[in-house]
């Protein structure tokens, strides 16, 4: 079964609601699984910093042994979406991230029976519709709906 994790943003508070956010996130995951972490929306020089941070809250909040944590490059990124347990896509610039995960018409074919978290901007463009007061008004998303198995 697809899992959805939505997260309104701010992840990198220190809080209790943003530790559950984080132990949600592998809850369901078996030893060994792989994670994936999109940074797409946020500029380049953030993205290792931003990994690590994810990485260590990750592992502060689970009990899952040996997680494969791969950070998500655009020339590989559909290879890495099918092999990974848990996507995650994280916030930023909403229309940057848009712009990249267009690129990728197959995105969500692939994301079934899958954890996919999104946080921010990472959640918004996984709807039909999101709101915006940074860009004024609603805009569209990805659309992306849960897959069912019959």
């Amino acid at each position: 079964m697809t899992k959805y994790i939505l997260h309104g943003g701010f992840a990198v508070t220190e809080n209790e609601l943003n530790r559950t956010f984080y132990a949600e996130c592998t809850k369901g995951l078996k030893d060994g699984a792989a994670l994936l972490f999109a940074y797409f929306a946020r500029e380049e020089e953030d993205v290792p910093r931003l990994f690590e941070e994810d990485k260590h809250k990750i592992l502060e909040t689970t009990g899952v042994k040996n997680l494969k944590m791969i950070l998500a490059a655009k020339e590989k990124f559909m290879e890495q979406v099918k092999t990974a347990d848990m996507i995650c896509i994280m916030g930023g610039d909403t229309e940057k991230l848009l712009n990249t995960l267009k690129q990728f018409p197959q995105f969500a074919s692939e994301l079934k029976g899958k954890i996919i978290v999104g946080s921010s901007a990472g959640a918004y463009i996984l709807a039909e519709c999101y709101h915006s007061s940074t860009r004024g008004g609603v805009h569209k998303g990805l659309g992306i709906r849960a897959l069912r198995m019959r």
